[in-house]
């Protein structure tokens, strides 16, 4: 292995990445000021606007704003839903199976 190699992993997630995570709470703030009407603009035209609140409703992503400026997290509100569907699957010391996993993931199309 190399040793400088792991030294700058181990500072990247030292430091870099907590840095990174202190700036979501401004980025969302930013973020949810452009939505309340503060459109930033360029050269005239609005890089967000109404009709695509991020950059991956490109895509046509189903929910992808759901909870956004929510203080409570959006999966609390279908957990127990959701809870139910684990403990159908005989979790063990609270853990599940690979296959008992992948089976329920290929069902709800969340992979193939």
């Amino acid at each position: 292995m190399d040793k400088k190699l792991l030294d700058r992993v181990d500072k990247m997630l030292a430091e870099d990445v907590p840095k990174l995570m202190s700036m979501i709470p401004q980025e969302e703030h930013a973020y949810l000021q452009l939505q309340a009407g503060n459109n930033l603009t360029s050269q005239g035209n609005t890089i967000f606007n109404d009709q695509q609140a991020t950059p991956f409703e490109l895509g046509g992503v189903e929910g992808i704003n759901a909870g956004l400026g929510e203080t409570d997290w959006i999966v609390t509100r279908s957990r127990h839903e959701y809870d139910q569907v684990f403990n159908q699957l005989s979790p063990q010391n609270g853990k599940i199976s690979g296959a008992a996993a992948k089976q329920e993931m290929v069902k709800s199309k969340l992979v193939s």
